[in-house]
């Protein structure tokens, strides 16, 4: 129809893997731009507005970006099914059940605090069979200083089906024998 129409986005013409999204101007709210960047599979989508010219739009949302891939890294704890660890099961057919990811687990964290990232696995132990595969049974718990608790859910691998009588028998006489101690009185 031999309209052409130029690209606004500044960030297309330089190496920082910006890819789109849209730029606007009005009186009231300035100049913006809402934009989406990738860097080594990582993508970011961003605002900015309230600019007050295309040179601060280009500057302000080029530093942005530059920001957003290097002031922070990704950190990977365990790949789609892995076993993260291994529960107790109660009067299961098998003694424990592996815990596994059902994705990837994995986040971003700020770089100065990424040796700092603490894990713990939470889960209410034993859990009682019968148990299904994908069962969501406990969590893998991530703490970042300065940031909100992330918890991922870890699922069973596997069934565990409830024990047979000789299973059941033996549990409870290991649970009887076990608070008989804990309510004998202490040695001096």
């Amino acid at each position: 129809n031999g309209i052409t129409q130029p690209n606004r986005n500044p960030l297309l013409k330089l190496n920082i893997g910006a890819d789109g999204l849209k730029t606007g101007h009005t009186a009231e709210a300035g100049y913006g731009l809402v934009g989406s960047a990738v860097q080594d599979g990582q993508r970011i989508i961003f605002v900015a507005s309230g600019l007050s010219s295309e040179a601060e739009r280009r500057s302000e949302t080029e530093a942005l970006v530059k920001w957003a891939f290097g002031a922070f890294d990704k950190v990977k704890f365990f790949d789609k099914d892995a076993v993260v660890a291994d529960a107790d099961v109660w009067i299961g057919e098998q003694p424990t059940v592996p815990l596994v990811a059902p994705q990837m687990l994995q986040m971003l964290v700020p770089r100065e605090s990424r040796d700092a990232v603490a894990a713990s696995i939470v889960y209410q132990g034993p859990i009682e069979a019968p148990i299904a595969a994908g069962q969501v049974l406990g969590a893998l718990v991530v703490e970042v200083p300065d940031q909100d608790t992330a918890r991922f859910d870890l699922v069973a691998g596997r069934d565990v089906a409830r024990g047979g009588l000789v299973t059941r028998i033996g549990a409870a006489t290991r649970l009887a024998r076990d608070r008989a101690v804990q309510m004998l009185p202490a040695r001096d």
